[in-house]
């Protein structure tokens, strides 16, 4: 009954001290997050380039001579008009013809990497189920 005790005072002292370390660091750390950031946003126009750029058929295919690699080049050139700011700062490397890496310099080569990830390529849509589409896929 003694080991139980002991073990359950040594239990409720280290479970008190992880409590009282939590909120130390709570209070302590300071936040990492951007502060005050004003982005002016038009909403019509992000929302008017995102239709439009779902309109590229740029479907993938398991037979490689099936793509319409045009559709893609199309992407490419949309992208470039509709956001000339992503040309001017941020280098691209064209990749098997058709894929696309940005690569956005930071001013701090101390800082860690951040990588954001989108796709192009949809799969097509099933033929039996065009029926059941409100609007037409693209």
């Amino acid at each position: 009954m003694k080991i139980l005790k002991k073990i359950l005072k040594i239990s409720s002292c280290l479970l008190l001290m992880i409590i009282i370390t939590i909120i130390f660091n709570t209070c302590v750390t300071k936040s990492k997050q951007i502060k005050d950031v004003n982005i002016e946003l038009d909403m019509d126009k992000a929302s008017s380039n995102l239709s439009k750029a779902l309109q590229f058929k740029t479907i993938s295919y398991t037979d490689p001579n099936e793509f319409d690699y045009n559709q893609f080049l199309k992407l490419h050139n949309f992208i470039d008009e509709t956001y000339p700011k992503v040309k001017e700062n941020l280098s691209k490397e064209t990749i098997a013809n058709y894929s696309l890496l940005y690569k956005w310099e930071g001013t701090n080569k101390e800082l860690k990497p951040l990588i954001l990830c989108a796709h192009m390529d949809v799969v097509d849509v099933e033929k039996e189920t065009l029926n059941e589409w409100k609007y037409e896929p693209f």
